[in-house]
């Protein structure tokens, strides 16, 4: 029996099966455990994936785990039934959905998370790293997604500005069904990691030898990562001494040339401890990608202390501000000149850490995102 006056609330994260969505979804629903929240009452359907990495405590609630995906979409599916009676059971007010579309239907009062870039950027030059038929079928399938997400939501919930207004021109979405609610860095970084500006920029002017700009990422598409090798040749010609270092598996670092592996050292996976620990060490961040609706790198890097080269995409503006030096993701040769000019200029990169340092300090964290999602839905009120 469920208790009266509170709202109940469905979380959905059973389509949630790698990258930074399993990390914003267990921080959700962590915090959902460690605070008793008297107004709200939850069931949680999960996929495999998030529900190992979730405590102990999490298998005493109300949860299912299943893992939903295309074949969700078949009406008469098994897990459709399943998930549709633990809803015609459970009597939500609100189901949220941490990061759509899902794809086991709808329900009155269906708030999505949103964080696909894919979707609502059709005309992205990203498109374009992939032969025409590829291109042309990426396009359709992003096409019905987005349709999907439209299908299942009513309201939305957006990590920037850009993919709000993104939505709106592309997904037909009012403005006004829509928040932003911005990312997080993960749990491991704290205030302690980034308060003392002074002693972390001293010790990185002090650094000589080889300039090392980290990317920490995997070589999706997207991330354009590939441009490093002509980035790296011009580099090489004006006699900079650098190296870049990159985070891949073995596998997919065999796939690179080796005038790329000439400019690179690869890290390999690293762990979130590992992470900060590279940025710590690192002179730049590096990130040349061609599409994206957040990156937590950059608030990585400015936890950090450590400034920031990236592409200058809207996204990347609405996360950064003044505290990263932008250049044309498609040009080697711009690209190159911005990473000299912060080799150069050491001025430069301190203003850009301390720039980030003072935008960072008024970013929110985990549990205040968790607040800012509770507080929407707690707009739809208790039927």
């Amino acid at each position: 029996m469920y208790r009266l006056g509170k709202q109940r609330v469905f979380v959905d994260a059973s389509n949630i099966k790698v990258g930074g969505g399993v990390q914003v979804a267990l921080s959700f629903i962590s915090h959902t455990l460690k605070v008793e929240y008297k107004e709200f009452e939850f069931f949680y359907l999960v996929s495999s994936n998030v529900a190992k990495e979730l405590p102990p405590e999490f298998f005493n609630k109300e949860h299912l785990v299943l893992t939903t995906g295309v074949k969700t979409l078949v009406p008469l599916s098994k897990d459709r039934y399943r998930i549709r009676s633990c809803i015609n059971s459970f009597k939500p007010h609100v189901v949220f959905t941490i990061f759509g579309p899902c794809f086991w239907g709808t329900s009155k009062n269906h708030v999505v998370g949103f964080a696909n870039a894919w979707l609502v950027r059709p005309d992205s030059s990203a498109y374009f790293e992939y032969s025409p038929f590829k291109r042309f079928f990426k396009k359709i399938k992003n096409s019905i997604l987005l349709s999907f997400l439209k299908r299942n939501g009513s309201n939305y919930i957006t990590e920037t500005k850009s993919m709000k207004l993104a939505l709106v021109k592309y997904g037909k979405v009012s403005e006004d069904k829509i928040v932003i609610v911005p990312n997080a860095l993960p749990y491991s970084y704290t205030k302690n990691d980034y308060i003392n500006f002074e002693r972390m920029s001293g010790s990185k002017s002090d650094e000589v030898g080889e300039f090392k700009f980290v990317t920490i990422s995997a070589p999706y598409v997207h991330k354009n990562l590939s441009i490093i090798e002509d980035v790296g040749n011009v580099l090489l010609e004006r006699g900079y001494n650098f190296k870049f270092l990159v985070t891949f598996t073995e596998e997919e670092y065999e796939c690179f040339s080796c005038r790329f592996k000439l400019h690179t050292t690869n890290l390999g996976r690293l762990t979130v401890e590992e992470c900060k620990e590279h940025y710590s060490s690192a002179d730049a961040m590096f990130l040349p990608t061609l599409l994206e609706s957040f990156s937590v790198s950059y608030l990585e890097a400015m936890a950090c202390h450590t400034p920031i080269c990236t592409s200058d995409l809207s996204f990347a503006r609405d996360v950064c501000g003044d505290a990263a030096l932008y250049f044309d993701a498609r040009d080697p040769i711009d690209i190159a000149g911005k990473l000299a000019l912060l080799m150069d200029d050491r001025t430069l990169a301190d203003q850009l850490v301390e720039n980030g340092r003072k935008r960072l300090s008024y970013h929110i964290d985990n549990d205040e995102r968790a607040k800012r999602y509770l507080n929407y839905i707690k707009g739809f009120g208790v039927n």
